[in-house]
């Protein structure tokens, strides 16, 4: 809240801002002051925005939008500099210099591990070491949320992951071990979804690149289809992305992008992750149908019928 506050004073008397970070969070608060009448420019390190959660294809559909609300986006780009003594004046990255009277970093976190390592618990630069029940090395002695070390729920790996759903179910478990319940946290498929004026995103699971740096053979099914049928108003398109193991069938994440729609879908392929269900057995998933609510032929059931052609097709 003091961080909003500062920002809420701070728009006041800036024109120029300059969000540095491509994340979620500063997509979001690239939107919020540009609707603000603000002039924003975007610089993100990564050739892509929302760099690990989406697909650079998805990704594009997110940075035309902001583009289209005279958002400027700067990618691959670093920030060097930021120059101005007692008043910020410009924004400088490689040859590329940014007016600014406003500055907004965005661009990842660090846990503080801190009182742990003062405490001899067992911990590393990203978070603290936990078992299934949320214990730390230290008898008694539990953690939960973004101090801690996140695993996957598709290979049980370690993942970096800073969801308030995480965090939840983190506290929920650890506070039920306390008490001496037997809760397991099982890692998180890091779903998420965010909504940016008219357009919704929102993704769960391992991008195609992240598979495949874990020694998935990724695939996928897209489709851009609309949520009801054609002939009835009030339609929109929604554009879903269905990733899965070339080898096992094992759905591995999704991405869907579109005005309404996205994060319902997800929520689905959330839960197919969780149960480790192949795109075949996904497939044959019973969606509800009326015309004034949704399509007879779900845009995600297409997306994963797609997949399913070109898994055997190999």
């Amino acid at each position: 809240m003091r961080d909003l506050s500062f920002i809420q004073e701070r728009m006041k008397s800036a024109d120029n801002c300059v969000i540095i970070g491509g994340g979620a969070i500063g997509i979001e608060t690239a939107y919020a002051l540009r609707i603000h009448n603000k002039n924003v420019t975007i610089i993100e390190m990564e050739e892509q925005l929302l760099g690990g959660i989406l697909d650079p294809d998805m990704a594009s559909m997110v940075e035309n939008y902001l583009e289209s609300l005279g958002i400027d986006i700067i990618k691959g780009k670093r920030v060097d500099e930021v120059d101005g003594a007692e008043c910020l004046k410009q924004v400088i990255s490689g040859d590329i210099a940014i007016s600014a009277d406003m500055a907004i970093i965005a661009a990842g976190f660090k846990p503080d591990i801190s009182l742990a390592l003062h405490s001899g618990i067992e911990a590393v630069p990203a978070g603290i070491k936990t078992d299934e029940m949320l214990k730390t090395s230290a008898d008694d002695i539990y953690a939960a949320g973004d101090c801690i070390i996140n695993y996957s729920s598709i290979d049980g790996k370690p993942v970096l992951s800073r969801l308030a759903t995480s965090a939840f179910k983190q506290g929920a478990a650890a506070a039920g071990n306390v008490m001496g319940a037997d809760e397991r946290y099982r890692g998180t498929a890091g779903t998420f979804v965010t909504r940016i004026g008219t357009f919704e995103v929102a993704g769960t699971g391992f991008n195609s690149v992240t598979a495949a740096s874990r020694g998935f053979e990724p695939a996928s099914g897209k489709i851009t289809s609309k949520i009801k049928p054609e002939y009835y108003p009030d339609n929109s398109d929604v554009t879903v992305k269905v990733i899965f193991d070339k080898n096992s069938g094992i759905i591995l994440g999704a991405q869907c992008a579109g005005e309404r729609g996205a994060a319902e879908r997800i929520n689905l392929i959330s839960m197919a992750i969780e149960f480790g269900i192949t795109l075949d057995e996904f497939c044959r998933t019973e969606m509800a149908y009326a015309p004034p609510v949704s399509e007879v032929y779900d845009p995600l059931l297409r997306a994963a019928d797609f997949g399913v052609r070109r898994m055997k097709r190999r």
